[in-house]
This record gives C-alpha cells, structure tokens and sequence, in this order.
C-alpha cells in the first residue's frame, strides 16, 4: 500500500484497539496522526501515530517483530520522544490494517484451480510470520505505551481482555457423507483419468465394488457418532457447517432433506452443538446463491443459522464479507490457509471484517481459522511428533492473548491411517489442547458473548 491510511481504515484499527482498552477521553484528545510531511513540528505532549505512504519493507526488525513501514528506521524503539510528545517510529496502523484485512492478498496472482491464494505466495510465508500473532502483538505494543503514557500523566487507564480465557472453538465440516455413492464413484474413476497410477487404480477397484454391495456398502464417511462420543467424552460442544449442492464434485452430493441428513441435524442440535452455513464454491462470490441456500438450511434447523465458513476455504476478502454481512449473519470462520497451519490474519481473537467495497467495518465478526486436519495430515509431510509439538506452540501463542483455538476436523477422517492413525492423532490433540484448561462453547455463543459484553461496556 504505496499510500496514507484513510479516516476510514484508521477508525477501523481504533475501533479494534478499543475492545482491548478502556479508552478514556483524557486518553483519546492526545492522540494524533500526523503523515510523514507534518512530522517536522509536533505539538506538545502528545501521543503521535506517525503514517506512512511508503512501499512495505520486509528487512526490518524491533524487539524480533517484523516492522513494515518504518518512519524513523534508524530507531532502536517502536517510539521516540519529539518535543516531550511520544512519536511512534514506525506506521503501526498501516502494518495493523493490512495484515488484518488480507489487503496484502489482492496483489497475489498465484492461485490453486480452485481460486484460492497460494499459501506459499503470501507475505505471511515469505517473511516467516504464519505462526506468530503478529497483529496481536502489535495490538500490545500500542497498548504499552498507551499505559506508560497515561501513568506520566495521571489519566486512568484500564486493559481489557476481549475473552476472559483463552478458547478451543471445535468444528467440523459436513462436506461428504456417503464414501462410495455414485457420484463418489464417478469421481474416482475421473480421478484416474486424469492420473492412471496403480493408487487410484486400486481406488477405482474398491468404489467399484463397494458401490455394488448396495445397501450393505461400507462408509467410512458416516462417523458422527464417533465424533459426538469423543466431545462427550471431552465434555465439548462444537459447530457442523452443512453444505448444499452446487458444482458437481465440489459441492455436496447429498441432500439437506434426506432423512438421514435431517435426522443427523436433530441429533446435533440435540446435544446442544451448532448449526452453521459452508458456503458453495460460488455462493463466496454470489449473494443470490448464499441466501437461497441460507433460507433452505434455516427451514430445517431449531436455531437460526448465524455463522458461515466457506467450503475448500474459498473465501473471498474482497467480496464475501460483504455478501455475509448483507444476509444477517453474525460471524464467519474461513481466515486460514489450506495447507498451513497458523495466523493467516495475524491475530487469535475474534475480530469485524471490512469491506473494501463500502470502505468501512462490518457488522460481522472473524473467528481465524488456527488448525485444519487436512493443513498436517494431507499437505504437510511431517511426523506425528512434530505435528503436535508445532500445535503446541500455537496453542502457546494463543494461550498468551487469550484467544481462540479454532479447530475445524471433518467427518471421515477416522478411516485413513496415512500419515499415521488419525483417530489417535486427533484424540491426543484434543487431550494437548484440553490440557491447557480452556473455555470451550460454540462459535455462535462465543460470538454472542462477545457482543454481550460490548454492549454492557458501551
């Protein structure tokens, strides 16, 4: 972003830094953003936030943090002092916006054949930052100095946390229910194709054969109640995203009124878990598609539907939010990478998408996505050890800013045993997370929560 933030785009920081403050009035009347050209007289005995219009920088560190757009680059600190004022040394808003939003994300070119970025070719990947929260910190940064500020000059001052304790947000995605169903079988076959290898030869065999038994067919893919034993066991509650038809072997093959699928709703539903929308691969850019199928899912469902995640992850920043926020929904859980695991938006709390279309915040609310299966278990070649130790230093970083462990786990799963036993691997990673002691409710209630205590603050 060769160019100044905007009003708009520095309201929208503030408003994220207040969930974190008390933000008092003695506080906010000193506060000043000055471009790069005003900072030659600075007033005195305020806190300046100093913008910049400059290109990114990505070979510049303070205190191991990667600093974008430094101002004052010579300085060893994340402030200096100019005329007794506080001056930040570098455009921390700018740095804050940017990673938040995915605004990085609509330079990127390279994308899979399913329209997604390209993890590998991202800013988060290039300077090593996927793992590390760093809007999070950053937030702290600011917050230091409002705190040290406000000591010097006797203004109350409170820090508040947006969670009371850190969060394991469990879900899963309903993306296939029959393993060897026609369509299934179909795609096998399509699979081996456009790959003649011995493996989806030996797949095409198997479907072929399973598809004949009929009704005595085995499916691997039917394992909820595998999955509701575990969270009853764990003593967890968790949110299915149930997907509609759309495009042939992307979308779902099975129907939402299916008997099977309406009487899997009710079991859920009944055990005190959540319903939420997986957007099509094109209702993430099609309003019309998205509430079509919304009106469809919430004939079916005890509760109103408030929360989205796209299917394959295929959330678009530019235009999705929009089409979300425009339907009523509350929250959506899309903001990971597909096969990296970590902080695509730089931060584990919850936090308001933007629309760059209207240039403003949206009523609707991001819960990032920190880990999905098949992130470790299909695209990373790493030991079962290593899988879990790289976890925990997540979970770490989480637990630091008390934020949300969002773990999507799709149905299914317990079948494969490559790279490893996945039944096993997910039961030691819940009992890794459960051992942290964190609070643990659906996302619609996290969300709830959320704006429950905003509006009693405001």
């Amino acid at each position: 972003m060769k160019k100044y933030l905007d009003t708009n785009k520095i309201d929208y920081v503030l408003e994220h830094l207040k969930l974190r403050c008390d933000f008092p009035f003695g506080l906010s009347r000193r506060i000043l953003f000055l471009k790069q050209e005003e900072l030659g007289e600075i007033p005195k005995n305020c806190l300046v936030f100093a913008l910049s219009k400059e290109e990114i920088r990505l070979d510049y560190q303070l205190d191991n943090l990667e600093i974008f757009y430094p101002i004052f680059p010579e300085a060893t600190k994340h402030t200096i002092e100019k005329n007794g004022s506080i001056v930040f040394s570098h455009d921390i808003f700018k740095q804050i916006f940017c990673l938040q939003t995915l605004y990085y994300e609509q330079e990127i070119k390279e994308r899979d054949k399913l329209g997604r970025i390209i993890p590998e070719a991202t800013l988060n990947h290039k300077v090593n930052i996927l793992k590390k929260p760093i809007v999070d910190y950053l937030y702290e940064i600011i917050l230091d100095v409002f705190e040290e500020y406000c000591q010097k000059n006797n203004i109350p001052f409170q820090r508040i946390d947006i969670l009371d304790n850190h969060t394991l947000l469990l879900s899963h995605d309903v993306d296939r229910t029959e393993t060897y169903s026609f369509y299934n079988t179909l795609n096998s076959l399509k699979k081996l194709t456009l790959a003649p290898n011995q493996n989806n030869f030996t797949s095409v065999l198997k479907h072929l054969r399973e598809f004949s038994l009929g009704k005595k067919r085995s499916n691997p893919l039917w394992d909820f109640t595998k999955l509701r034993d575990i969270e009853q066991e764990f003593k967890l509650s968790s949110t299915y995203y149930f997907l509609n038809q759309g495009k042939l072997h992307q979308d779902a093959y099975y129907s939402l009124s299916d008997p099977k699928i309406l009487k899997l709703i009710k079991e859920i539903e009944g055990d005190g878990n959540e319903i939420g929308i997986h957007l099509t691969i094109a209702g993430n850019l099609d309003k019309n598609i998205v509430e079509r199928n919304l009106r469809r899912l919430n004939r079916l469902v005890r509760q109103h539907v408030v929360g989205a995640r796209s299917h394959w992850l295929r959330f678009e920043p530019t235009i999705t939010p929009d089409i979300l926020a425009g339907l009523g929904i509350k929250y959506d859980t899309s903001i990971g990478h597909y096969s990296q695991m970590g902080f695509r938006a730089g931060t584990c709390l919850p936090y308001k998408l933007f629309s760059f279309e209207k240039n403003e915040m949206l009523d609707l609310w991001e819960i990032p996505l920190v880990f999905m299966d098949c992130m470790v278990l299909d695209y990373q070649k790493i030991s079962e050890d290593e899988a879990l130790r790289q976890l925990e230093e997540l979970l770490l970083e989480v637990v630091k800013f008390k934020g949300v462990f969002s773990l999507l786990w799709h149905n299914g799963n317990f079948a494969n045993k490559k790279p490893y036993d996945r039944y096993e691997f997910y039961l030691k990673l819940l009992e890794m997370i459960m051992n942290s002691k964190p609070m643990n409710i659906s996302a619609k209630s996290l969300i709830a929560s959320l704006e429950e205590n905003l509006d009693v603050r405001n």
